[in-house]
């Protein structure tokens, strides 16, 4: 399962690169400004460093966080049985 998060941002003017953090993602995530992708995280940290280039004074970020099938047994009681 993938969930996508998108918002829009404006910058006053250009200026250093932005980093962006993420804090705690579970489990993949990638993440695109402005329509380029800046890389895959597969662990921590999910920080992500902007350069400011990449930047424009109107940018679209985008972040796509994946989920794995072993996600959906950690909170469930269906394996109790084989204790």
């Amino acid at each position: 399962m993938t969930d996508i998060y998108t918002t829009r941002f404006s910058l006053a003017e250009a200026g250093e690169s932005v980093l962006l953090d993420l804090g705690e993602v579970h489990y993949t995530c990638e993440v695109f400004i402005n329509g380029q992708s800046l890389g895959k995280k597969v662990m921590a940290p999910y920080t992500y460093r902007i350069a400011r280039e990449k930047l424009q004074r109107e940018n679209l970020l985008e972040i796509r966080v994946s989920n794995t099938a072993a996600n959906a047994y950690v909170y469930t009681t269906a394996f109790d049985q084989y204790e």
